[in-house]
């Protein structure tokens, strides 16, 4: 007769000093990351009345270790960019450091060079990233589903918004971060010029589309709204500059009136509430 299944054989499991029963079994580790695989290559089982799992041992694939490996670069690539742009905006390129951005990344010098042949390769890409972030809310103010006058007023909004939200937390008005570093660099990092007038060419690209369409209904006189778009643009970059040269958070106050002076109207007026 074969030897009687133990509860603990029957329910799957191995005996005390046998291994499992299906030592292939794959399974997610919660403590590590769902995405990570480990296998059981042994466990001990404590039979007293009711089957118990014992200690279990585990074995990591070589496809978890490299999805460990691939999540880690991505979070020390993802630290270095962000913080890149924002030691950048509230300073300048010039006066930042790669050790700068390491510390305050918590990064290591030698995880940065990994990522990253230089600071200037770093802030070419922490750049790109900044925008792609900033991208949907982009989409979402010059919907075309939105009058084309209120695009303008929400995207002046904004504008101030995040200006004094950085004024409000260092105490400095920082202005634009694109023309900030490309008014910085352009004579001397031509890959940083590049991408800053890339980032400007797109946002001159939503406001012609928005003077495009505001001709089309005939709410705006526009002959050329590429050019007038860019017109705009500048009004707009020239403004906030000289708000941080005085580090004047009254100036922004003038920048949605000068936008609609510009383009020969008005923004809508406040309505007001009466209680």
């Amino acid at each position: 007769m074969g030897r009687a299944s133990s509860p603990a054989r029957a329910a799957g499991c191995s005996t005390e000093g046998e291994p499992p029963s299906d030592p292939g079994t794959v399974f997610k580790d919660p403590k590590l990351n769902k995405a990570k695989v480990a296998v059981i290559v042994s466990s001990r089982i404590t039979v007293c009345g009711i089957p118990k799992i014992g200690k279990i041992h585990l074995h990591y694939t070589d496809q978890s270790t490299k999805l460990l490996a691939v999540r880690r670069e991505s979070d020390t690539k993802l630290k270095l960019l962000n913080t890149a742009v924002d030691l950048i905006w509230e300073n300048s390129y010039g006066s930042i450091s790669v050790d700068d951005i390491c510390t305050r990344a918590g990064v290591n010098k030698g995880s940065f060079y990994y990522a990253f042949k230089s600071k200037s390769e770093l802030a070419v890409a922490a750049f790109e990233n900044h925008w792609n972030k900033k991208r949907a809310l982009m989409d979402q103010i010059f919907s075309s589903q939105v009058p084309p006058l209120e695009r303008l007023e929400n995207y002046c909004d904004r504008i101030v918004q995040d200006q004094l939200e950085k004024y409000n937390k260092i105490g400095k008005l920082c202005g634009c971060p694109f023309s900030s570093i490309g008014s910085e660099l352009s004579t001397q990092d031509e890959p940083i010029r590049k991408k800053a007038h890339e980032l400007s060419e797109r946002s001159m690209k939503y406001l012609a589309g928005t003077l495009r369409d505001a001709a089309a209904e005939g709410t705006l006189e526009v002959k050329d709204p590429v050019e007038r778009a860019r017109e705009v643009f500048c009004y707009i970059n020239g403004l906030i500059m000289q708000a941080k040269i005085e580090n004047n958070p009254a100036i922004l106050k003038c920048l949605k009136k000068g936008v609609f002076r510009l383009l020969g109207t008005k923004p809508a007026e406040p309505v007001s509430s009466t209680v």
